[in-house]
């Protein structure tokens, strides 16, 4: 509110006659500008005309009262002093503001207190103290003034453990705790402008002791003094236990936001599909890629389970839920918001109370799982291999004799062609089933690799006029290679079969032909590659990527596609052991495969190799006629198997070597003490009784440092590989043909 300044008196007292009791117009200094007869004929006090009266002389309150003064609000306030020349009063003072906010001037208006309006108060406030005396809440009365307690009922004497002596008279602020009077002072403000406050505070009883109250606070008049009534309530028991609901919200809210697992609640399970959720801690957004709202407004079932069916068997499995059952952990395929599938094991425990409330624990398995398959996939295959190791290792010493007698036959049947034919074809099955055998070796990872350091990209160049002339007219093989040398430590005849059989895939996946593309290129693996990271160690890599755009795989053939007898062709056109081989060569090589594929999109697979930082170039040994080539040399062959022995002993003597015989190593040891001298070269088979044909050698080469050695094996079961030597044993893989024989005896004599 806001006024001109008074022009006249006239006017101003004109005002003021139109009050009905006494009334002045004050300046902000206290000086009383004008009055009307009303407030003269209260006071006696001379015409304003006269020397002008200065309310500060006579209300020391005065200035303070005007501070608070608000504009649009009536401040009203009991005035008793009896050295004062203003008699007591009920004053009520309205502020009129200038333009720029500052108090100008009030109208005070003042309610006599006469002797009759006394006695009748008085009768008044009597009934009122035998009224607060029946209620059980403390009940005070403050001095507005003074804020001295004028009135106390028992309960507050009780509550306080004062007496009703001791404490009228005492001030307020003696009750009240030390830091609680900031709200003390907030209190008094806001009570001059309202008619009631509630408020919380921490009391103080007389012996000291501190309690926390709740108190109502109004304004009322007692004995002709404007007073503060204060209803008090003792609340301790009741602020600790809120205070220990609130530690207990605070635990399970930390417990909730900082769990391993995804945690939610649910509540009003109905007959519909959606639930309400009403906890939803930050695991559940990490898992499942919503949040609560968005969950809530379109439905956990509808969001996650995208397949009608799979969505309808998760909502029978909340019907469940709805009858009050606790459920077991269950794995349920989600759908992220991302798109992104994931496993999660999901445990459900239904909580009591009037509605229906439903906890559930949602972990995600999807990395254990993979990690638990992978583990199971290589124990599969260990077993597998096992087995295969010891069938192929007996296969291929019966393979030994029958391909190397066919290969002398042959030779000796030059005028027999009938009987020469024979023996080719018996070479031919011979080498079929050799070929059969090292693929049952591959995938089971028991074949023995020839490592050397290799240029990926050399390797498939060097290849790819085979790979292009076993594909049809229709199909395009296109090369995407590295511009500079991928080096790996491997075996360039494994490489090739890895590349046939997965470009043949390609072919087969492509019945209207197309293009496969054979990619090569260099790649870091670090932990903070998720997809990667878990089941590769961090380190340098060679990717050798097969891809194609031809009808592709569903998930059920992904999961199998590496078992070993496992195809998709039809009956007679596969072994299906081309890509169970080619996951054994990889494992070999300690790399890592990985498929990515979808029905009718195409297959891509990547292989994983470790890179060489360092390498050496293999030097192609030179043909030289040696001293062993001209006058032969001394060997000692071990072999326990009777018919590989006695074929690598007749086709080393056609070829002009002196041939020392031992059937097992004792025997081996006693020939090699005897002719020690004479011996140039160890031929031994790596599996044999009583030691293996390693543990031969160095027992030999204890004597004979210099002395030279040639394993031979159907299965070495990695006897003679060892994944960080630089070099490795001259290894000859059985079934061997006469040629492949001769030829590794010299290379090893002459190098």
């Amino acid at each position: 509110m806001s006024s001109s300044p008074i022009d006249g008196h006239d006017w101003t007292k004109s005002t003021l006659e139109l009050i009905g009791i006494p009334a002045v117009y004050v300046e902000v200094s206290g000086t009383i500008r004008a009055s009307n007869q009303a407030f003269k004929a209260w006071t006696g006090w001379a015409d304003e005309s006269g020397p002008a009266v200065n309310l500060n002389h006579v209300m020391p309150e005065f200035k303070q009262t005007l501070l608070q003064v608000k504009p649009g609000q009536e401040l009203c306030l009991e005035w008793k002093n009896d050295a004062s020349l203003l008699p007591p009063a009920v004053l009520h003072f309205t502020g009129f503001f200038s333009n720029n906010g500052r108090l100008d001037h009030v109208i005070l208006k003042c309610e006599p207190l006469t002797t009759a309006t006394s006695q009748k108060t008085t009768d008044s406030d009597e009934q009122f103290e035998q009224a607060m005396e029946q209620l059980g809440d403390a009940v005070a009365v403050v001095n507005s003034s003074t804020q001295d307690l004028v009135f106390v009922n028992s309960a507050f004497c009780r509550l306080y453990r004062i007496s009703r002596e001791l404490a009228i008279g005492r001030a307020v602020k003696l009750f009240i705790h030390p830091k609680s009077h900031h709200n003390f002072h907030d209190v008094m403000s806001r009570l001059r402008l309202q008619k009631t406050v509630l408020t919380e505070t921490t009391d103080v009883r007389n012996d000291g002791s501190p309690f926390a109250s709740e108190v109502h606070l109004t304004t009322m008049h007692l004995r002709g003094q404007l007073c503060f009534l204060a209803v008090i309530r003792d609340i301790t028991i009741r602020k600790e236990t809120q205070e220990a609901i609130q530690r207990e919200k605070t635990f399970v809210d930390t417990v909730i936001k900082y769990a391993g697992e995804g945690l939610c609640v649910c509540h009003e399970i109905d007959q519909s599909p959606f639930v309400k959720f009403t906890v939803w801690n930050d695991q559940m957004v990490s898992i499942s890629g919503y949040t609560i709202d968005e969950v809530n407004l379109s439905g956990w079932y509808q969001l996650v389970y995208p397949d009608e069916e799979i969505r309808n068997k998760a909502i029978s499995r909340m019907d469940r839920m709805r009858e009050g059952d606790d459920l077991v952990a269950e794995e349920w395929v989600i759908t992220r918001k991302d798109g992104v599938e994931r496993i999660l094991e999901i445990t459900t425990s239904v909580l009591g109370g009037d509605t229906i409330h439903v906890l559930a624990l949602m972990n995600d398995v999807t990395e254990r799982r993979d990690l638990e398959e992978h583990l199971i996939h290589a124990q599969k295959m260990e077993a597998i291999g096992t087995l295969a190791g010891g069938i192929a290792h007996d296969f291929n010493n019966l393979l030994s004799p029958i391909l190397g007698y066919a290969e002398i036959i042959s030779q000796e049947s030059q005028n027999n062609q009938k009987l020469k034919k024979a023996a080719t074809d018996i070479q031919k099955a011979a080498l079929r089933a050799k070929n059969l055998t090292r693929q049952i070796l591959a995938f089971s990872s028991k074949q023995t690799l020839q490592l050397e350091d290799i240029d990926l990209n050399t390797t498939i160049k060097q290849f790819n006029h085979i790979l292009a002339g076993s594909l049809r007219d229709d199909i395009q093989l296109k090369l995407l290679l590295h511009k500079r040398p991928c080096y790996i430590r491997g075996d360039s005849g494994q490489i090739e079969q890895i590349l046939m059989n997965l470009v043949l895939n390609a072919q087969d996946a492509m019945p209207s032909g197309g293009t496969c593309k054979i990619r090569t290129q260099t790649i870091y693996v670090d932990p903070s590659m998720e997809d990667r990271s878990s089941i590769m160690e961090s380190g340098s890599y060679v990717l050798l990527s097969i891809q194609d755009h031809g009808i592709g795989m569903d998930k059920k053939t992904q999961i199998n596609m590496f078992e070993p007898f496992f195809t998709t062709k039809p009956s007679g056109k596969g072994t299906g052991l081309g890509l169970s081989s080619v996951y054994g060569i990889v494992q070999q090589h300690f790399g890592h495969v990985d498929v990515l594929s979808e029905s009718g999109k195409g297959t891509s697979i990547s292989i994983y190799f470790p890179r060489l930082e360092s390498y050496t170039d293999s030097l192609e040994l030179e043909s030289s006629t040696s001293k062993f080539e001209e006058s032969g040399g001394t060997i000692l062959l071990v072999e326990d198997n009777t018919m590989v022995r006695e074929m690598a002993q007749e086709i080393l003597e056609r070829s002009g070597y002196r041939i020392l015989v031992a059937t097992g190593p004792k025997q081996a040891i006693k020939i090699f003490e005897d002719n020690q001298s004479e011996i140039d070269l160890l031929l031994s088979d790596v599996d044999m009784p009583e030691m293996n044909g390693k543990e031969l050698f160095y027992t030999l080469r204890k004597s004979q440092p210099d002395l030279r050695v040639l394993f031979m094996s159907g299965y070495a079961d990695n006897i003679i590989i060892d994944k960080d030597s630089e070099k490795q044993d001259p290894f000859i893989q059985k079934p061997f043909r006469m040629a492949d024989l001769t030829q590794k005896v010299r290379l090893v004599l002459t190098n």
